[in-house]
C-alpha cells in the first residue's frame, strides 16, 4: 500500500495542484461575474461574453495543438537538455508566427464586421488577453510535472484581477476596462513563469529545423480537432449573438460559465494523468480507462442531479439577478451535460490523445462539430436560447456515443 502511494505520488501531486488551478479559476471568476453583472447589467455582460467567444477563435489558432504535442514531447525528453530547449524554442517561434497571422485576421474582421467596429477596444483587449494567456507555458510545466509552480502563480493572478475589478469597475461605462484588467493580471504569470523556466531549467534558444517542423506537423491534427471542438464549445454565444441579441447572450453565458467551471474540474485529472498514460502499455491503459469510467459515471450522475434539483438556488446565490434566475428551468436541462461531459472527455480527450489517435479525434470532432452548428442554428431561430441548450446537450451525448464505440472497437481504429 505504502509502495503504491509512493509510486503514484508525483501523479497525485500533479492532479492536486492542477485541481487547485481549476478550483481557483472556478470560484474567483464567479465572484467577478456577480460584481460585473451587478454594475454593468446583463446586456453589457453579454457583449463581453460575445467578444470572448469570438476571440476564442484566436485561442485555438495560437494553441495550435501544442497543449498536447508539446506536453507529450517535453514529458518524454524532460531530462534531455538539448531536446528540451529545441522543443521550447520551436513552440515559441511557432506561436510568434501565429500571433502575426491572428492580427491579420483581426484586421479583416474589423473591416467587415460592424459589431467589432463599434466596440473596437473591447475586442482588441480581449484578443490581447488571449495572446498573453496563450504564451503562458502550462504545457511545459505539465510535461516536467512541476505544475505546482504555475498553480501558485495562477492563484496570485486571479486574486489581482479580482481586486482590480472590485476597485475599478464602478459604472456601466467601465465595462471596457474589464479585458484590460484581465490582460494586466495575466502579464504577471507570463513573466514569472518564463523567469522560472530560465532559472530552473537553464533555457536558452536552440533552433532545430527538424524539431520545428515535427512540432508543427504533429500539432496540425490537434489544431483541426480543436477547431471542430470550438464549433460546439464556443459557437453557442456566437450563434446567439448573430441571431438574437446581447441580452440572450448574457443569460446563456451566465449559465454556461457554471457548466464550464464544473467541467473544468475534470481537466486536472485528465491532464495530470496524460503525461504518464502516454508511456504505459495498452493493458495498463485499458484497465485505467475502465476504472475511470465507473468513477466518472457516478460522479457525473450525482453532480447532474444536484444541479437539477437546486438550479434556482444556485443561480440566485451566484448572480442575485432576476433576469438570470427566471431561466432556471433551462438550467435544469443544461445540467444533463454534467453527466455526459466527463465520460466523453475520458474517451475523446484522454484516451485518443494518449494513444496518438489524432486523426481519429479530428474526424470525430469534425462530424460532431458540424452537426452541432446545423442543429444549433436551426433550433435558435425557433426556440432562441432554449434551442442552443437543447443542441449543446445533444452534442455532448453524441460525443459520448462516439467515444464508447471507438474504445470498444479500438483495434479497428489504429
Amino acid at each position: 500500500m505504502i509502495n503504491s502511494i509512493k509510486r503514484y505520488k508525483g501523479k497525485i501531486y500533479n492532479i492536486f495542484f492542477l485541481g487547485s488551478i481549476q478550483l481557483t479559476n472556478m470560484i474567483i471568476p464567479f465572484v467577478i461575474y456577480t460584481h460585473i453583472i451587478k454594475i454593468i447589467g446583463v446586456s453589457y455582460f453579454g457583449l463581453l461574453m460575445f467578444a470572448q467567444s469570438l476571440m476564442s477563435i484566436f485561442q485555438i489558432i495560437l494553441d495550435f495543438g501544442f497543449n498536447v504535442v508539446a506536453t507529450r514531447e517535453i514529458s518524454i525528453y524532460r531530462d534531455n537538455f538539448l531536446k528540451r530547449n529545441e522543443i521550447i524554442t520551436s513552440v515559441i517561434l511557432l506561436k510568434v508566427l501565429l500571433v502575426i497571422f491572428s492580427f491579420l485576421i483581426f484586421c479583416i474582421l474589423y473591416l467587415i464586421y460592424i459589431k467589432i467596429n463599434h466596440n473596437f477596444f473591447v475586442f482588441l483587449f480581449t484578443l490581447i488577453s488571449v495572446i498573453i494567456n496563450n504564451f503562458i507555458p502550462i504545457w511545459f510545466f505539465q510535461g516536467v510535472e512541476k505544475i505546482a509552480k504555475i498553480s501558485f502563480l495562477n492563484f496570485i493572478s486571479k486574486l489581482i484581477y479580482l481586486i482590480l475589478v472590485f476597485h475599478l469597475i464602478n459604472n456601466k461605462s467601465d465595462y471596457i476596462l474589464i479585458p484590460i484588467l484581465n490582460s494586466l493580471s495575466l502579464l504577471l504569470v507570463l513573466f514569472l513563469s518564463w523567469f522560472f523556466i530560465k532559472k530552473e531549467f537553464n533555457f536558452y534558444f536552440i533552433f532545430n529545423k527538424s524539431i520545428f517542423y515535427y512540432i508543427f506537423k504533429s500539432s496540425i491534427y490537434i489544431f483541426i480537432s480543436n477547431i471542430f471542438v470550438s464549433l460546439y464549445n464556443t459557437s453557442n454565444s456566437l450563434i446567439l449573438g448573430i441571431f438574437t441579441n446581447d441580452f440572450y447572450v448574457g443569460i446563456y453565458a451566465s449559465m454556461e460559465k457554471i457548466i464550464l467551471a464544473i467541467k473544468s474540474l475534470y481537466v486536472p485529472i485528465f491532464n495530470g494523468l496524460f503525461p504518464w498514460l502516454s508511456r504505459v502499455n495498452e493493458v495498463q491503459m485499458n484497465y485505467i480507462i475502465k476504472k475511470l469510467f465507473v468513477i466518472m459515471l457516478l460522479l457525473g450522475l450525482f453532480i447532474s442531479l444536484f444541479f437539477m434539483i437546486f438550479s434556482y438556488d444556485i443561480l440566485h446565490i451566484i448572480y442575485h439577478n432576476k433576469d438570470i434566475t427566471q431561466y432556471n428551468y433551462l438550467f435544469k436541462i443544461f445540467s444533463l451535460i454534467f453527466l455526459f461531459a466527463p465520460l466523453n472527455m475520458l474517451y475523446n480527450m484522454l484516451f485518443l490523445n494518449a494513444t496518438k489517435r489524432y486523426k481519429l479525434r479530428m474526424f470525430i470532432m469534425g462530424i460532431v462539430g458540424f452537426i452541432h452548428i446545423l442543429i444549433a442554428s436551426f433550433l435558435v431561430k425557433i426556440y432562441l436560447i432554449q434551442g442552443i441548450i437543447y443542441a449543446s446537450v445533444f452534442t455532448e451525448f453524441l460525443l459520448l456515443i462516439f467515444g464508447i464505440i471507438i474504445f470498444i472497437k479500438r483495434s479497428y481504429f489504429k
